[in-house]
């Protein structure tokens, strides 16, 4: 058994039938809620003044609330994965002192964010006091991962853990098997210590559930931290954990990172080990998500993909392309010279909102003065056009698979959810009509390859999401990171700065499109205007309401590459951030 025991929920019994009823699903909710709540250890539980509700700012929380020693704090403050596993391995701490560390440090997220769905410390306590003692006795390390702390997106598979997908109905799936990349993480010596929280159906840029509830955002809790890996964010975010596994379908690992100030890596399909999800429209491959990394250093996305493909995944998961991880090839691109970046501000749909803009035109000097070539990025597919076609391969069915999984639980949609499925005019789709779509994407990804190696672009630089992280509800553009999903592009998002109240004082663009639009009184062709006013919309005196609305929210850029280039695209995001410091930029937008 590797992991904690699932509880079961009761069913209570029709006294006349004798037949079992099923609870409502707010009873079960509760129970699940209360299960995550009742697995913290009462040494971890914050005074009553932390969660009040009062406060909306909780990311430097876990230093000042005093559940953590000195010590502990030192743990969980290193700069990287990477060097946590060096002073492991050296003796600087033991596993279990690690892992009471990250322990206590999520805990701490959970209370104030809404994080976890699995508590896993008595197990993950246990494997660090195996791993001490391998180190003591033999004198080496079980494997490059040993002792290191990972959380786990909750609809991926841990042996003893379930995996509902935000669903009522799936609230007691129990797995008894792990994910292969589970598996690859175990053997090398990883320590699990918790399960994050993902929306109902998985399928949002937010993490709202009736199971389990809402997760906020730490940097401020009136806002998202993002979807489908949102519990991931928010956790990563307040350093619960440096390293943890996501997914990613139209931007469920880079939107969170994004919104949360972290990093986030989608690799192109068949690279990393992708089986032992959960998740609705198994078998669909029509467009396929993928397994991937969020973390706080870019470093630690290159361990993550190198220990994963190291193991020689596709000897087990024969979907996956055999492409040996190339470090050298990483070093190399880490040195060259000179790169030319495709720069592009918009895609021409869904303007972003000024910070963004700032922060890609301050990127784009930085590396200009690094003696790189920045160039124009013009699509030749409009990128509105690339996400209408994921968006209806996403739905071949009309949404009918999601509608009878909630509709077993008893169920309604949350209004994010209730949005997409109502939203677009979505049909239960024939055999020969997804041909048609197949068809269509293979012929955009023809054109976007012939006019990539026209321009003789090494990556393109862009935004992640037109706005910092979105105001609850309000995610419902895709487009800027499920485009590279439908391209099977490679693509990482890097933190490059914050919201600043100078924000506020930057013209609007021409054709801004500021027309009154109410958030439920639009439909998705003009989401663009929809995104602007949330940004550029004026309070009673005046005043732009964006800098107010996304107060202390991070930036976020993204660093897109030709598919199978993960190598490539993390050496190239190293010249990016060496130009950025080189003008005194860090990874906060902060000059140094």
């Amino acid at each position: 058994m590797t992991g904690d025991s699932v509880a079961s929920n009761a069913a209570s019994t029709n006294p006349s039938t004798s037949t079992p009823t099923p609870p409502p699903w707010q009873t079960i909710a509760q129970e699940q809620r209360s299960r995550v709540y009742n697995s913290i250890p009462k040494s971890h539980i914050l005074p009553k003044e932390y969660v009040s509700g009062a406060q909306q700012q909780h990311v430097d929380l876990p230093g000042t609330c005093g559940i953590l020693s000195p010590r502990e704090l030192e743990i969980t403050g290193v700069e990287s994965a990477g060097v946590l596993l060096e002073r492991i391995r050296g003796g600087v701490y033991s596993s279990v002192e690690v892992a009471e560390a990250f322990c206590k440090r999520a805990s701490v997220a959970h209370q104030v964010t809404n994080c976890l769905t699995e508590i896993l410390y008595p197990s993950a306590l246990a494997r660090a006091k195996e791993l001490d003692e391998y180190l003591l006795t033999t004198g080496k390390t079980v494997g490059p991962l040993h002792g290191l702390p990972i959380s786990i997106k909750e609809h991926v598979h841990l042996a003893g853990t379930r995996s509902t997908s935000g669903f009522i109905a799936w609230a007691d799936n129990a797995e008894s098997e792990d994910a292969l990349i589970v598996e690859v993480f175990r053997k090398a010596g990883a320590v699990f210590h918790v399960k994050t929280t993902d929306p109902q159906s998985l399928l949002c840029l937010e993490t709202n559930s009736n199971l389990y509830g809402r997760t906020l955002n730490p940097y401020n809790t009136n806002l998202t931290p993002g979807g489908s890996s949102g519990g991931e964010g928010a956790l990563i975010a307040m350093r619960g954990s440096l390293l943890g596994v996501g997914t990613d379908i139209g931007g469920s690992i880079r939107c969170p990172a994004a919104f949360c100030g972290l990093y986030g890596f989608k690799p192109s399909v068949a690279r990393i080990p992708h089986g032992g999800l959960a998740g609705a429209h198994g078998g669909m491959d029509n467009i396929v998500g993928v397994v991937g990394p969020l973390g706080v250093n870019v470093e630690d996305m290159e361990l993550f993909c190198k220990v994963a493909i190291d193991y020689q995944p596709w000897r087990h998961e024969p979907s996956l392309v055999n492409i040996p991880w190339d470090s050298e090839a990483v070093k190399s691109w880490t040195l060259k010279e000179s790169l030319t970046i495709g720069l592009m501000l918009t895609d021409d749909f869904v303007d972003p909102h000024p910070h963004i803009t700032r922060c890609l035109q301050e990127t784009a000097a930085a590396l200009e003065k690094a003696g790189h070539r920045v160039v124009k990025w013009t699509p030749p597919v409009p990128h509105k056009v690339l996400n209408e076609l994921i968006m209806n391969l996403y739905f071949l069915d009309g949404g009918n698979e999601y509608r009878e999984i909630m509709a077993e639980g008893g169920e309604p949609p949350v209004e994010i959810i209730e949005w997409i499925l109502e939203s677009f005019e979505w049909k239960n789709l024939g055999a020969s009509d997804t041909w048609k779509l197949n068809k269509l994407r293979e012929q955009y990804r023809t054109i976007y390859a012939k006019h990539w190696t026209s321009t003789q672009v090494d990556a393109i630089l862009c935004p992640a999401f037109p706005t910092a992280a979105s105001i609850h509800d309000t995610s419902k553009y895709w487009g800027y990171t499920s485009a590279w999903n439908l391209l099977d592009y490679s693509s990482i998002v890097f933190p490059a700065g914050q919201v600043l109240e100078s924000d506020g004082d930057i013209s609007p663009a021409e054709g801004a499109g500021l027309e009154k639009v109410g958030r439920k009184e639009y439909t998705p062709e003009t989401v663009g205007e929809y995104v602007s006013q949330l940004w550029w919309e004026r309070d009673g005196e005046g005043r732009v309401v964006g800098t107010e609305r996304y107060r202390d929210a991070p930036v976020a850029l993204q660093l897109v590459g030709r598919r199978y280039e993960e190598e490539k695209v993390l050496g190239m995001l190293k010249r990016v951030l060496e130009a950025r410091r080189g003008v005194g930029l860090d990874g906060n937008g902060v000059v140094l």
